[in-house]
């Protein structure tokens, strides 16, 4: 009864019916997902969260309990996203390794954060088991004065084979118009690696604003044996960042009484590998966006790529529409790893008929000397009552959904077309 008096039940529902080409159009349901879950939050700040799913089966899917106070926050969880830890400069910690995934977190632990006027401190064990089998130790140090900062890490990952460890420090200081950050940090234990040049770092400065410009400069230095199993830039088996060493700049300028913006970007690395980004952004009267862009890279090989992008995008009340054409790899051609150069013309549009229902469309048309292809992807939008959704699609989302042209599923493939599948999707949440 007690439980009862504080619970508050929660979750949604989400159906898909599907008909596509390899099914002859017979209608079958691709996706039958529920999920409910009980929070409690009782007297003294205690919270205790528990759900279940329907997958077709009803299984355990996530919880937590914790403890709630001015000054701290305990928590033991499962399933749940509790992985994030700052490191503004190495990004020595990627929560989805941490989280263990696997079409979202697995992994399970316990997560303290304390804090108080100008020191923070969180320390997290996580455990997993799905993807592989291990545990991650953090801990981390905050401390702040009125225009400096101080931060230490300590990262240990154990798994069946050995240990990895790494301490990182970091300095800041922020006194307007300037932003200084230091960030070192030094592997002390792994199995694979020699002793020697096992250390990592970065320097960074912003200017912000100095008159109409704002600037960033940062020199980075990636030890050769230096290794974070807990990083996506320093693990094993990402080799692409060992032993590098290179600047990066940014600088826009922001045109006195227009509204222009004017961007360079570039790095230039000690592996022979440089890349310049030139932009210009203009914003119109009535809503109206334009952006165009030159992208210059040199790899590691010596092979040397080139894109130019041209958008427009205007939006209101009625809906939004944004139209791209880019011409990407120009003047690349006999290349294994490359189709050459070719056109892609990209379009994005919404149309609110009413406050409940909409149209969607995003679509590639793309070409190259020997051949010429497409994808496009529509939905239909309904809200009939509140907490709920319809949608009816064609086409396959993903081959455009990381930024229409710049989706290198449907940019980089001539074999691509529209998806022969309809979809009908059912959503409720509570």
């Amino acid at each position: 009864m007690i439980i009862l008096i504080f619970a508050t039940f929660n979750g949604w529902y989400e159906g898909w019916l599907t008909w596509d080409k390899y099914s002859n159009y017979n209608m079958y349901p691709e996706k039958n997902y529920g999920e409910i879950g009980l929070i409690e939050k009782l007297p003294g700040g205690i919270e205790s969260y528990i759900s279940i799913h329907s997958d077709p089966y009803i299984n355990f899917k996530r919880a937590h309990l914790s403890f709630i106070g001015k000054h701290y926050n305990v928590s033991f969880f499962q399933s749940e996203d509790r992985h994030w830890f700052e490191s503004p400069l190495l990004h020595l910690i990627s929560p989805e390794k941490v989280r263990d995934e696997s079409w979202g977190p697995n992994a399970y632990g316990m997560r303290t954060d304390f804090w108080s006027k100008n020191i923070a401190s969180g320390f997290l064990i996580s455990r997993y088991r799905v993807t592989e089998t291990g545990q991650a130790t953090i801990w981390d140090f905050r401390r702040f004065y009125s225009s400096l900062n101080f931060g230490l890490l300590y990262l240990k990952k154990d798994w069946i084979s050995g240990f990895n460890e790494v301490a990182s420090g970091r300095v800041g200081l922020s006194k307007r118009p300037l932003n200084l950050l230091i960030e070192y940090a030094k592997t002390l234990v792994h199995p694979d690696t020699p002793d020697s040049n096992r250390v990592s770092y970065a320097i960074e400065a912003r200017i912000y604003p100095l008159g109409p410009f704002i600037i960033t400069a940062r020199y980075y230095d990636y030890g050769e044996n230096f290794r974070d199993e807990l990083s996506n830039d320093f693990n094993s088996f990402n080799i692409n960042n060992f032993g590098k060493r290179g600047i990066y700049g940014d600088v826009s300028y922001l045109l006195p009484k227009k509204a222009i913006t004017l961007t360079s970007k570039f790095y230039r690395e000690n592996i022979g590998r440089y890349w310049l980004y030139e932009e210009i952004y203009v914003e119109f009267i009535n809503n109206i966006f334009a952006k165009t862009y030159l992208d210059i890279t040199r790899d590691r090989f010596g092979d040397v790529w080139k894109h130019l992008f041209f958008e427009v995008t205007a939006e209101g009340k009625p809906g939004r529409v944004r139209l791209q054409y880019k011409i990407k790899d120009i003047g690349v051609k006999n290349k294994e790893y490359s189709i050459g150069q070719r056109n892609l013309i990209g379009f994005e549009g919404r149309l609110n008929l009413t406050d409940e229902i909409s149209i969607y469309s995003r679509g590639v048309l793309g070409q190259d000397a020997r051949a010429s292809w497409e994808s496009t992807f529509w939905q239909v939008s309904i809200r009939p009552v509140a907490n709920s959704e319809i949608y009816l699609e064609h086409g396959e989302a993903s081959n455009t959904d990381a930024d229409i042209v710049n989706d290198s599923d449907v940019a980089d493939r001539e074999d691509i077309t529209t998806f022969p599948r309809w979809r009908l999707i059912l959503k409720y949440y509570f």
